[in-house]
């Protein structure tokens, strides 16, 4: 028996201890899924981001390969 996963998944600025801006984002289901944000608020400096992940169901949780795209 399988159950969908429900996960939550942020940047997070280690540097700063605060989770960024606008990239709060859910995801359901049992296989890899790409998902995006908004906008993004970020710090100025040379920062250490992270990602978070949250299960909120207990279902394991992986995060494979993500890529921020600046734009001014």
């Amino acid at each position: 028996e399988s159950r969908d996963s429900k996960v939550m998944v942020r940047l997070y600025d280690a540097t700063n201890k605060i989770g960024v801006n606008g990239s709060d984002l859910e995801s359901n289901g049992i296989t890899t899924t790409r998902v995006s944000s908004g906008r993004l608020y970020l710090w100025l400096g040379h920062n250490l981001y992270r990602v978070q992940l949250k299960s909120l169901n207990g279902v394991d949780a992986t995060f494979e390969s993500g890529r921020i795209k600046i734009s001014y």
